[in-house]
């Protein structure tokens, strides 16, 4: 299916949520069957190089709770009428 421009914004919003929501499903994986608040930060923090829709992979620690470290630059294209990357 092709997008036009103004399309894609929520296409990308609905990108970021489901990879939002990938994150904190992995996190409360992480954290075992007893869910504490200490249990699910050190879940997020045991994600290393998790692929995400909407950007760069994603990596946390106990030191950096920042995440995405890169992202993946995109353009529209009028030639295909679709987002390529640059």
């Amino acid at each position: 299916m092709l997008l036009e421009p103004i399309l894609t914004v929520r296409a990308q919003n609905l990108l970021w949520t489901c990879d939002m929501a990938n994150i904190v499903l992995k996190g409360l994986q992480n954290a075992g069957n007893d869910v504490t608040a200490a249990s699910f930060i050190a879940g997020l923090e045991k994600i290393q190089d998790m692929p995400t829709a909407g950007g760069g992979n994603v990596s946390f620690s106990s030191t950096d709770h920042w995440g995405v470290h890169q992202l993946r630059p995109v353009k529209w294209t009028s030639a295909c009428t679709c987002w390529t990357s640059c």
